[in-house]
């Protein structure tokens, strides 16, 4: 069963920071090294110094990142600068952000809350990953988590709503009016109600113990978690089974929800060695209908892209070499077939990509694959295109975004996608509501007697 608890969040004083503007950033995985010079520069107080703090002179003896944003954080709580909430809450969480994508411009709604999940092994198959991680990632995050005993922000993960409505529930209990309200850079409006009503959790709680919960964003620190939680375990054995470690905080959004946006991962290549692209096509026949046409505007080939992919996977492919014309890639009937793949895999444009493309015709190892410096993700079309145009890559691979329901089908198979095979959009900021982990403390039971 699925234990959602309320916590006390931990979160930049109200009465100081009305807007958050210039205090969150995005997830640090997609923070560039340029993003995170503005964001120290954006505030003193921005969670950019607590999630990823930069490297200095004096690590090397001794000192490290960690430490510091350990530092800092314990300083902006003794501060006032954090502030905690005096009752547990889960937080409903609502954002109307613009969605740009490939020349168009429209505006959606999200709405979604925060709580405490309790950490479950994957094998439960209560918490269902779709994507595998890197150790090395997780050697970082666990650094940080260890120094500072908290979470800066959340792992999204999806439900499934059923016939009861959660957000219903926590709307009936929620405040008027946000007490935080704002928007972002990006034109992404926020707004946060803490519902502290127990009756409210008690009722959250119940509908989604029989749900299965799925990481959409953050299996890395989701991964990391657990192997906290381990640690803490062996660190405190007498700890109860409702100590703070065996929870993780949680974005959780249902999988009906109308705002929720699944972009595409188009593939950037910086080169490949020895590539001659008419050799490409004349042997990629073997698998694809190859059509060739001039290029236009990016939403008009995404339109094309999304028309051939409706019934069989369609890639696209662009070639600095021939910048007026782009090719679609049909897959031929009954290719993926020849491979010894479970269903829900078959049907992925992304292990369309991988296995026929990169393995078969390219002849491109896992290790080549996973080098991020040559094999680039973005979930812009026309940027794509102009990335290309530009010469910064030699090609880009265009791939239709994947379903929801593909999602769910491989993480309710135990399967897992290749790598940066789903873009959620947009990600979940972090330094909104922060989770201390104080071991001697209890999580609250909202299903208690």
């Amino acid at each position: 069963m699925a234990h959602i608890a309320p916590f006390r969040g931990l979160r930049f004083n109200p009465e100081r920071y009305r807007s958050l503007r210039r205090i969150i950033t995005p997830p640090y995985d997609v923070i560039s090294p340029t993003e995170q010079d503005r964001f120290y520069l954006s505030h003193q107080h921005n969670v950019i110094r607590l999630v990823l703090a930069k490297e200095a002179p004096g690590d090397d003896n001794g000192g490290s990142r960690y430490a510091r944003a350990a530092e800092t954080y314990r300083r902006l709580w003794r501060e006032d600068v954090l502030v905690r909430d005096e009752r547990p809450a889960i937080y409903l969480y609502q954002i109307t952000y613009p969605l740009r994508n490939n020349g168009r411009e429209d505006r959606a709604t999200r709405t979604g809350f925060i709580c405490l999940l309790k950490l479950e092994d994957f094998a439960s198959g209560q918490v269902k990953p779709h994507e595998r991680t890197f150790s090395a990632v997780k050697a970082d995050r666990l650094k940080l988590i260890s120094h500072c005993r908290a979470n800066f922000c959340q792992v999204f993960t999806l439900y499934d709503a059923g016939r009861e409505d959660v957000l219903a529930v926590l709307k009936a209990a929620a405040p008027a009016s946000p007490e935080i309200e704002f928007e972002d850079r990006s034109g992404t409006l926020h707004a946060l109600w803490p519902v502290t009503d127990p009756e409210a959790h008690r009722q959250a709680a119940l509908i989604l113990r029989q749900s299965s919960f799925y990481v959409a964003d953050g299996h890395h620190r989701y991964e990391t978690c657990l192997t906290y939680r381990d640690l803490m375990r062996r660190r405190y054995p007498e700890a109860p089974a409702r100590a703070p470690f065996n929870y993780t905080p949680v974005y959780a959004l249902s999988m009906q929800d109308q705002g929720l946006t699944i972009l595409p991962t188009h593939r950037l290549i910086t080169r490949l060695d020895g590539f001659d692209l008419e050799d490409f096509l004349r042997r990629a026949g073997q698998c694809f209908e190859v059509r060739e046409s001039p290029l236009g505007q990016a939403a008009d080939l995404a339109l094309d892209l999304a028309a051939n992919g409706r019934e069989q996977t369609a890639l696209g492919l662009y070639c600095g070499r021939q910048p007026d014309r782009v090719r679609i890639l049909k897959l031929k009937a009954g290719v993926m077939d020849q491979l010894d793949l479970h269903p829900a895999l078959k049907d992925l444009d992304v292990v369309v990509l991988n296995q026929v493309v990169y393995d078969r015709l390219l002849g491109l190892s896992q290790e080549e694959c996973d080098d991020h410096q040559r094999f680039v993700y973005d979930p812009d079309m026309a940027s794509a295109l102009r990335r290309v145009q530009s010469g910064e890559f030699e090609l880009v691979f265009l791939i239709n975004p994947t379903r929801i329901e593909q999602m769910k089908a491989v993480a309710d198979a135990g399967l897992i996608m290749p790598h940066k095979s789903t873009f959620f959009y947009p990600k979940v900021s972090s330094g909104l509501v922060i989770n201390p982990i104080i071991p001697s403390e209890v999580v609250a039971d909202p299903l208690a007697d």
